[in-house]
C-alpha cells in the first residue's frame, strides 16, 4: 500500500474509466456474438439489428441489449468521475484516500458492468442490486468530490484558520495593526 501513498494514479483512473466503459461494445459488439450484426457504420442502430436478428438466441441478445445500455450508462457517468478526479486533486485529498476512492469506484464500475450483462439473468441475485451497486459507486464519486471541501472546513473550524491567516498577513506587512480607542 506505500505505492498508492507515494504515487498518484487517481489522474490514470480516468482513461482507464473510458477503456472500461467500451468494454461491452468490443466484447459483444467488434469481437463477440454480435459482431456478425454489428455495423461499424451505423453503431446507434447495433441494439435494432440486434433485435431484428434471428441468428442469435433470445438469451445472448438479451445480453447484447443490455451491453449497450451499460456502455451508455458508462458514458454518462464518465464525466462525474472525471469531475470527481479532478476535485479531488485541486482540493488535494489526501492522496492514499484519492487513489483508493478512484480505484475502488473502477472496481464498483466493473462489478457494475458484470450485473448489468450477466446478473440480470441470475436468479440468486435481488432485482435491485445493479441499483444497488450504481447508487455505491455514485456515493464513491460524492466522497471524491466533497471530501476535500469537508476537509477544508475541518481545519478552518478546528485549527482557528481565519486567525491564522490574519496573523500571517500582520507579520507579512511588517506592521502590527493600532489597538483601537
Amino acid at each position: 500500500m506505500d505505492y498508492l501513498k507515494e504515487n498518484n494514479i487517481s489522474w490514470w483512473t480516468v482513461p482507464f474509466a473510458f477503456v472500461l466503459a467500451l468494454f461491452p461494445r468490443i466484447y459483444f459488439g467488434i469481437l463477440g456474438s454480435g459482431s456478425g450484426v454489428y455495423d461499424p457504420k451505423n453503431p446507434r442502430r447495433f441494439v435494432q439489428s440486434v433485435r431484428k436478428s434471428t441468428a442469435l438466441n433470445n438469451v445472448t441478445a438479451a445480453r447484447i441489449e443490455r451491453s449497450e445500455y451499460a456502455l451508455n450508462n458508462a458514458f454518462e457517468n464518465l464525466p462525474l468521475f472525471a469531475v470527481a478526479v479532478l476535485a479531488a486533486n485541486v482540493g488535494q485529498l489526501d492522496l492514499e484516500t484519492r487513489n483508493l476512492l478512484s480505484l475502488l469506484y473502477l472496481a464498483i464500475r466493473i462489478l457494475y458492468t458484470w450485473v448489468y450483462i450477466w446478473g440480470q439473468e441470475n436468479r440468486c441475485l435481488h432485482p435491485l442490486t445493479r441499483t444497488a451497486v450504481w447508487f455505491c459507486g455514485n456515493i464513491v464519486l460524492g466522497y471524491l468530490y466533497l471530501l476535500p471541501g469537508i476537509q477544508h472546513s475541518d481545519f478552518e473550524k478546528e485549527c482557528s484558520y481565519w486567525l491564522t491567516e490574519a496573523v500571517r498577513l500582520r507579520d507579512n506587512a511588517g506592521v502590527s495593526p493600532k489597538p483601537e480607542l
